[in-house]
């Protein structure tokens, strides 16, 4: 029986699209695509354990000083990069919600942007338990990301949570703490899987 939700964030329930903020520094489409890869993805990595922007990102600064407009600008608009809601998931998040069920959020997330994302997206913070990486110092899918994740809610068991997360690596590492998953993709329907958990719920 399913007792507790797991939402992850980023392409769960928010678009997740950094390139909209590079796009405003760098004007050419390859290069914004390039410098998102290469120079922001693993300063992002660093960011999501708690690490400053300013700090994680000071090396890449130094060698490409024309990127550090981009990363000033991300200390206070890194919330831009989640602005689009997937509005299926969130009527879901809220209808499974209002059915009783308690939610609770696991994501990798910077700290900067989090309070932002929040007032952005009010329904966020409806969540009964909040697992955020930069928090914790420890990302997904990271054994102690778990660990704490169950700390939360200790008299609920691995095996009564269902977990949604868009990447295959997570919800395996999930699988194998014996947490049940969707591993979300846009051609899956949300309400459907998890009714065939046995969620009762309704969608208005």
């Amino acid at each position: 029986m399913i007792k507790l939700v797991a939402f992850d964030l980023g392409d769960v329930l928010l678009k997740y699209n950094p390139i909209v903020l590079a796009k405003e520094f760098i004007k050419d489409p390859d290069e914004a695509a390039w410098f998102i890869k290469e120079i922001f993805g693993p300063i992002e990595k660093v960011n999501d354990i708690g690490v400053p922007i300013e700090q994680a990102s000071a090396d890449a600064v130094l060698k490409y000083p024309k990127y550090k407009p981009f990363f000033e600008a991300f200390k206070t608009r890194s919330d831009e990069n989640t602005a689009e809601r997937i509005a299926p998931n969130v009527q879901v998040f809220q209808a499974v919600k209002k059915a009783g069920y308690p939610i609770t959020i696991w994501s990798n997330f910077q700290d900067e942007g989090w309070a932002d994302t929040l007032k952005r997206h009010p329904f966020i913070g409806t969540a009964d338990y909040f697992v955020v990486s930069a928090h914790i110092g420890i990302l997904k899918p990271e054994p102690g990301f778990f660990d704490a994740a169950f700390a939360k809610h200790p008299d609920i068991a691995p095996e009564n949570i269902v977990f949604i997360d868009d990447r295959d690596d997570i919800t395996k590492a999930a699988r194998a703490r014996g947490v049940k998953t969707v591993t979300y993709n846009p051609s899956i329907n949300l309400e459907a899987e998890l009714k065939k958990m046995g969620l009762v719920f309704s969608v208005n």
